[in-house]
């Protein structure tokens, strides 16, 4: 029987849990609010994605700019998501498939080895593991991974808890905390810079790291948590004007893909794919958006010839994907308009799904740079039906009537419609050192 006593009790309860689970609800907001988006950005839409994803892809930046998923879509129909982070070791990467496995078991694990002469668990930057770890629930398996890879109490505290860390960030905040924009490209951030590469010796390809690394340990642990799985691996060290030690690295996973009976490609050894002249983001380490889609079309042929991946783009589950293609596909065509630098507008235009015309001015300074020189030649290699003409200042003036002082002068086009996406032209403003002026 319902006694006043009793139903009062009852009340008092139900009271007591409403308001600890509306505590629970703002704490968690406040978290989402007060964390640094770079957590949270690149792996949100992965956590609302209902299809299966075939390939994930792991390791650092190196990853993050230089494999691009909607390249793989678009040419061989493979749905995958890009989990590369920034001077991630591979410990913590390892880790991190584990968490993305609560989630999501795909067919094929492509794992980067940048950093295996490492013995650091993490980076030494801690903010650069919370970009790691904090998108994930705190589950049995990120508990796991926080009690192996912190070492101090005070670290584990602030990653099982980190509203201890975020909670005085109020006069930080910006519009971009409460609007948060997601990351469009399935976890990859294209970069759009140029720049001269770093000079580096090719070493012996006998030359390897000389020690067994925790990095090497943690290499076979993703390998063999991935097999009971069912899951293969392919391992990868993706071009950069690579020193001695990560050359050493490079060939010293020669040795672990035999050990444990799985693909490697070292992309150091394909000097072809990529032309460091073209393709560097930076002097030393990352690849831009045209040294990305070659290394992207060179991993997609080999997973089509080496894994039984399917072709997802004919399915009608799939059809959210192609909706992003072809907004993938409006991105690059619209990136010209923003580009004020020529030899960023130059590398942008070696791409498959970009027509263009560029006109040069046959006594223009801009033919004498080795590098400009390197961003034409990549143009008629790698664009759709492109073409790039030197012409007399006379002839250059006859086709460039607006800008007739202007040293080059571009057309583009997107190649599924043939629709003028961009017509620009650039001037050399000074020669020593070269300085060249976008027209309005």
């Amino acid at each position: 029987m319902w006694t006043k006593e009793r139903r009062e009790k009852l009340w008092k309860a139900a009271k007591a849990i409403i308001f600890t689970a509306g505590f629970v609800c703002i704490f968690l907001s406040l978290t989402k609010l007060m964390q640094y988006k770079a957590a949270v950005t690149r792996m949100e839409p992965f956590f609302e994605m209902e299809e299966q994803i075939d390939v994930m892809l792991f390791g650092t930046s190196h990853v993050t700019d230089g494999v691009l998923p909607l390249e793989l879509w678009g040419n061989y129909g493979i749905s995958s998501y890009n989990f590369g982070n920034n001077a991630a070791r591979i410990p913590l990467t390892y880790w991190k498939v584990e968490n993305v496995f609560d989630y999501q078991v795909p067919r094929l694990v492509v794992m980067d080895c940048s950093y295996l002469s490492s013995d650091n668990k993490t980076s030494t930057v801690l903010q650069q593991s919370h970009n790691v770890l904090d998108p994930f629930p705190l589950t049995k398996t990120k508990q796991a991974a926080i009690n192996d890879l912190m070492q101090e109490e005070e670290n584990k505290l602030e990653f099982f808890w980190p509203f201890s860390i975020y909670h005085n960030r109020w006069n930080e905040l910006t519009k971009k905390d409460f609007v948060v924009e997601y990351n469009s490209e399935l976890g990859a951030e294209p970069k759009y810079q140029v720049a001269t590469p770093a000079d580096y010796d090719k070493i012996g390809a006998d030359e390897k790291i000389a020690r067994e690394t925790v990095a090497m340990e943690y290499i076979g642990r993703l390998i063999l948590f991935c097999r009971e799985r069912g899951v293969p691996v392919l391992l990868t060290y993706l071009p950069c004007p690579a020193n001695s030690t990560r050359q050493k690295e490079a060939n010293t996973a020669y040795d672990l893909a035999e050990r444990y009976g799985v693909n490697y490609i070292n992309f150091l050894d394909l000097p072809d794919v990529v032309n460091f002249m073209t393709d560097c983001n930076d002097a030393d380490s990352h690849l831009n958006a045209s040294g990305a889609k070659k290394v992207t079309d060179y991993l997609g042929a080999y997973i089509g010839e080496h894994y039984n991946i399917p072709d997802r783009r004919p399915d009608a589950a799939y059809s959210s994907w192609n909706d992003a293609y072809t907004s993938y596909l409006d991105r690059k065509a619209t990136a010209f308009g923003t580009q004020k630098l020529l030899s960023s507008y130059l590398m942008l235009l070696a791409d498959k799904d970009i027509k263009s015309r560029v006109y040069v001015r046959s006594d223009s300074v801009i033919l004498k740079d080795e590098r400009m020189s390197a961003l034409l030649e990549n143009i008629e290699q790698y664009g759709a039906d492109s073409e790039v003409k030197i012409l007399s200042p006379e002839e250059f003036a006859a086709n460039s009537e607006e800008n007739a002082d202007a040293d080059i002068k571009l057309y583009v086009y997107r190649a599924d419609t043939g629709e003028l996406a961009d017509e620009t032209a650039f001037t050399v403003t000074s020669e020593q050192p070269l300085t060249i002026r976008r027209a309005n």
